[in-house]
């Protein structure tokens, strides 16, 4: 282990960084809720990159289906988001940036920005494509 980082949001959120010795991974581990039941939020986690993939990001779930995806400026982030079960990438001509996740969570990219939902949380939307009731996953 060369270093090792931790930082804690409120009680209730997480982070733990850790880089080895002679490897190009930085491991993160998150550890989030139970959420307190007057937060109305989603959280997201998000690396800022020297990347410059525009648009573009690729997601791979199984490891046999590449997805190339479009960050699609006309709809809100939530129509840019993307289940993710194994591994979402931005890359440029020089550099590549690969996010590969232990859980199923959502995710979405755009100019050198990856983003991870580690919790969602949905009270008071009612959605017609689907869901027709609030989401309100680990709630204290």
């Amino acid at each position: 282990l060369v270093w090792e980082i931790k930082e804690a949001f409120d009680d209730y959120i997480e982070h733990s960084y850790r880089l080895t010795k002679e490897s190009s991974v930085i491991q993160m581990q998150t550890k989030i809720g139970p959420l307190p039941a007057e937060l109305r939020a989603s959280y997201f986690s998000a690396i800022d990159s020297g990347v410059f993939s525009g648009s573009r990001s690729t997601t791979v779930d199984n490891e046999y289906q590449e997805m190339i995806r479009e960050f699609n400026n006309s709809v809100p982030v939530q129509g840019n988001t993307y289940p993710l079960t194994g591994r979402i990438s931005i890359q440029d001509q020089k550099s590549l940036l690969t996010w590969t996740v232990a859980r199923p969570v959502a995710a979405t990219a755009v100019n050198g920005s990856v983003a991870i939902m580690l919790h969602r949380r949905l009270e008071g939307i009612i959605d017609p494509r689907g869901n027709d009731e609030s989401i309100m996953d680990d709630v204290s």
